[in-house]
C-alpha cells in the first residue's frame, strides 16, 4: 500500500490526517487555528475524500511529542468529533504491506464468547469478566480460561447459533477489498476462537488468521482451551514472526484491535490504531478511531475505497 509521494526535507517535518462523518470548513478552520497556536508551519493541504477527509503537511521548529499533539488537536475539534492521526513524513511515505487486525469487536461487532455464554445461561459472569480483561484488569489468560470452564457442557451446536447471527463490522469488506487491491496482506490475530476465525478467513479471503481452540468432547464443550493462548503477548509474537517471515519491517506494518489484549501489537507496529476501544486501550494507543466502521480506517490512510 504506496501513499502519495510528498517531497519533504529534514526531520521535523509531519503530516496530520483528520477524519470526521462530516468534515465541515469549520472543522478544518479550527485544525488550522489549533496548528497556529503551536507553532507548526503548514506547507500543503488536500482532502483525499471531500466531506470526510483532510491531510495537512506541516513543519515544527523542532521535533514534537506525536500523541501530546494529537490530544491537543483532537480536544481543539472535540465539537466535530475528529479522529487525528499526526505522524513523521517518514512514516506517512512508508508503504504498508501487512494490516494485523483483531476479530471481536473489531472486525465483527460481537464478543464470540459473550454470545456463547447466552446460549450456555451465563451471560452476566462472562460479560463482566470480558469487561474486566478487555479494560487491563485482569490477565487475559485466566480470564479466558475462567470463561471458558464456564461453557463447559454447552453443545457444540451453539457454536453454529452463535455463527449466524455473527455480523461483520460495518465496512469490513470495504477494508479488506481496498487493502487487498493495494497489495497489504490482512492477518487476523484473535484472543476469540478458531471456529468464528475460519468462517470469517473463508468469507473475506483473509491472508491468514490465529485464534484460540476449544475443546471438545462427545459433543460438547470440555470448558479447556487446547494449546497456547493467543494473549497480547502472544499477539505481538505471531506479528513479529509473520513480518519477519513476510519480510516486512514493523514501519511497513499496522495494527488495530480493540482491547487491552491488543496493546503489544498496536504499540508495536508502524502504524498502531485502537478501534472503538476501552479507555484504558485509548489513553495508550497512537491513534484512536471513534467512528463505528472500518471504512475510517481508510479514510485516516487517505484511500478511497474499491
Amino acid at each position: 500500500m504506496k501513499p502519495k509521494q510528498i517531497h519533504f526535507t529534514g526531520c521535523r517535518c509531519y503530516v496530520l490526517s483528520g477524519i470526521a462523518p462530516t468534515l465541515s470548513p469549520a472543522a478544518i478552520a479550527t485544525l488550522f487555528s489549533a496548528l497556529a497556536k503551536e507553532m507548526f508551519e503548514i506547507e500543503q493541504i488536500a482532502t483525499p475524500i471531500p466531506g470526510r477527509t483532510v491531510q495537512i503537511f506541516f513543519a515544527a521548529r523542532e521535533r514534537i511529542d506525536l500523541r501530546q499533539t494529537t490530544d491537543r488537536l483532537v480536544a481543539a475539534t472535540q465539537p466535530w468529533q475528529m479522529d487525528i492521526l499526526v505522524q513523521t513524513a517518514a512514516a506517512y511515505r512508508t508503504p504498508k504491506r501487512l494490516f494485523f487486525i483483531d476479530m471481536d469487536s473489531t472486525l465483527v461487532q460481537a464478543e464470540g464468547i459473550d454470545e456463547l455464554a447466552k446460549e450456555a445461561g451465563v451471560e452476566a459472569q462472562v460479560v463482566e469478566i470480558t469487561r474486566r480483561a478487555m479494560n487491563g484488569e485482569l490477565s487475559f489468560k485466566k480470564a479466558l480460561r475462567a470463561r471458558v470452564r464456564l461453557l463447559s457442557g454447552l453443545p457444540t451446536s451453539a457454536l453454529a447459533t452463535v455463527w449466524r447471527r455473527t455480523t461483520l463490522t460495518p465496512g469490513a469488506r470495504e477494508l479488506v477489498r481496498t487493502l487487498k487491491a493495494h497489495r497489504c496482506k490482512i492477518v487476523v490475530l484473535s484472543g476469540g476462537f478458531d471456529y468464528f476465525l475460519s468462517r470469517i478467513r473463508k468469507q473475506l479471503g483473509l491472508f491468514e488468521g490465529y485464534a484460540n481452540r476449544l475443546g471438545v468432547s462427545n459433543g460438547r464443550l470440555t470448558g479447556e482451551v487446547i494449546g497456547d493462548i493467543i494473549d497480547g503477548k502472544k499477539k505481538l509474537a505471531l506479528m513479529t514472526a509473520i513480518a519477519k517471515r513476510e519480510g516486512v519491517s514493523f514501519a511497513e506494518t499496522i495494527a488495530m484491535g480493540d482491547g487491552a489484549n491488543d496493546l503489544p501489537m498496536i504499540q508495536r507496529a508502524g502504524l498502531g490504531i485502537a478501534f472503538c476501544a476501552k479507555p484504558n486501550v485509548r489513553a495508550q494507543a497512537p491513534c484512536n478511531i471513534t467512528q463505528p466502521t472500518l471504512v475510517a480506517v481508510l479514510d485516516l490512510l487517505g484511500i478511497r475505497s474499491v
